[in-house]
């Protein structure tokens, strides 16, 4: 947020989303941002005054993306679910945890990721910062290269918002 608006000041909010809401109502708070998706699951659509663009702020790495485990004996189970499996969405949620797993960055850490499919290319952007050292950077690759292209575009950032780098 600081990068699109520095002349904000930013506060942690708890709670659920109905909290936070009542936060701002109650002028506690002047905004907050929040998961689109989430809003739209509850019917607070109307509530929404403004949706960022990818150019503007990138999701965290693999937010979104669902996750089943079972047992690997269980073949009936692995059967249903590799109905709904998606190859295109796979590859792009190792794009963007290799890339978080490269950072070698816990949750707060300031990073977003954000990885595309389109035919047989993959495409990442991505954010990092330390302190007021910003930078973004994309990186494309071929289908199967989701971890390497990850990976490089990692070290690619921490380069950049190194002391005395990029």
């Amino acid at each position: 947020m600081l990068a699109l608006r520095p002349d904000l000041q930013l506060r942690p909010i708890r709670g659920n989303v109905d909290t936070r809401v009542a936060k701002v109502e109650s002028g506690e708070f002047d905004a907050a941002v929040l998961a689109l998706a989430g809003l739209r699951r509850l019917g607070l659509e109307h509530r929404i005054s403004q949706v960022f663009s990818l150019d503007e702020i990138l999701p965290a790495p693999a937010q979104g993306a669902l996750a089943v485990e079972c047992r690997a004996a269980n073949s009936h189970v692995r059967t249903l679910l590799a109905s709904i499996h998606d190859p295109a969405v796979a590859a792009c949620v190792l794009a963007e945890r290799s890339f978080l797993a490269a950072l070698e960055a816990g949750c707060s850490f300031p990073a977003a990721a954000y990885a595309e499919v389109t035919g047989s290319e993959l495409s990442v952007r991505a954010f990092v910062s330390r302190g007021s050292a910003i930078a973004r950077a994309h990186r494309a690759g071929p289908a199967g290269s989701e971890a390497e292209t990850g990976r490089a575009l990692a070290t690619a950032l921490l380069e950049a918002i190194r002391p005395g780098g990029g």
